[in-house]
C-alpha cells in the first residue's frame, strides 16, 4: 500500500495537471483497477466537478462558490458532521464566526435551525410536519391554510379581566375600514385597516401591523352589548303591549 503525504508552507501545495479524456485537468480514484470516482476542472465553464461513472457530475462548484448537487436516488446529500452536541450539523460563517446553524436531533427526528446569538433553535421541523417557530414570522404575500389557531390557554396568561363594553365601543369607534392595495401587488384591491391609525390596543408592538384576533374580541363584546340592549328593548316592548291590551279591555 502506497501512502503519499504532502506538506509545505507555500501555495500551491499540490498541483494536479493530468489531462483527462476531455482535455481538462483531472484525477480519479480506482479500486481493483477500476475507476470509481472522478475530480476534474471544466475549463470552459470554470467548474470544479466531482462524479462517478454512474452519475457525472454529482457536485459542481462554480468559481464564485456556488455549489450544485444533483442525482437521481436518495440520499442526494448526506450531512454527518458531529457538532458539539453530538448531532449531525452544518453551520454558516461570516468573517470566520458562526452566524447560523442547521442540525438534526436524532432522539426526536427534528430538523432545527438556529443562530449563534439569541434563541436556539429558532425553528424546529419535527417528523409530524408541525413546524414550531420561536419568534415572529414575516411573510411577504398571502398565507393560505385550512385553519388558523392562536395559542390561548389560560396557563399562558395572567392579569385576566373582562373587557368592559364601554372600552370595546371606544375602540370600535376609532376603527376606520379602508380600501387599498399593497405596493407589491397593484392588481388586488383589499379592504382593512391602516396600522398607524388604529388604537394601540389592536396594533402590533411596532405599530406596523394589526391584530385581527384582538379586533374579533372587540366586536364580540360590542355585539354582546348590543344584544343585551335589544333584549331589554324587546322586554320593554312586550310589557308596553301588555299594558295597552289591559287598557283596551
Amino acid at each position: 500500500m502506497t501512502q503519499s503525504v504532502v506538506q509545505g508552507s507555500e501555495d500551491p501545495l499540490v498541483v494536479i495537471d493530468h489531462q483527462g479524456g476531455s482535455g481538462n485537468p483531472a484525477l480519479w480514484f480506482e479500486q481493483d483497477e477500476a475507476a470509481q470516482a472522478f475530480m476534474w476542472w471544466d475549463q470552459a465553464n470554470s467548474l470544479l466537478n466531482l462524479g462517478t461513472p454512474a452519475t457525472n457530475p454529482i457536485v459542481s462548484i462554480q468559481s464564485n462558490g456556488t455549489t450544485t448537487v444533483q442525482g437521481s436516488a436518495d440520499p442526494l446529500l448526506v450531512i454527518n458532521h458531529q457538532g458539539g452536541s453530538g448531532n449531525p450539523s452544518i453551520w454558516f460563517e461570516q468573517d470566520g464566526a458562526p452566524i447560523a446553524f442547521v442540525w438534526c436531533d436524532p432522539p426526536t427526528g427534528s430538523l432545527n435551525v438556529g443562530t449563534a446569538a439569541g434563541a436556539n433553535p429558532l425553528a424546529t421541523f419535527p417528523p409530524s410536519g408541525t413546524a414550531n417557530i420561536n419568534g415572529s414570522l414575516n411573510v411577504v404575500g398571502d398565507v393560505f391554510a385550512a385553519a388558523f389557531i392562536q395559542a390561548s390557554s389560560r396557563e399562558t396568561k395572567e392579569n385576566i379581566v373582562e373587557l368592559r363594553s364601554q372600552e370595546a365601543l371606544e375602540v370600535l369607534e376609532h376603527l376606520s375600514p379602508m380600501k387599498f392595495n399593497y405596493k407589491e401587488d397593484t392588481k388586488s384591491a383589499r379592504v382593512g385597516f391602516i396600522a398607524e391609525d388604529v388604537p394601540a390596543s389592536v396594533a402590533s408592538s411596532d405599530g406596523k401591523g394589526v391584530s385581527f384576533t384582538d379586533i374579533v374580541a372587540i366586536l364580540t363584546q360590542v355585539v354582546k352589548e348590543q344584544q343585551r340592549r335589544i333584549d331589554s328593548l324587546v322586554e320593554k316592548s312586550n310589557l308596553l303591549e301588555l299594558a295597552m291590551d289591559g287598557m283596551n279591555r
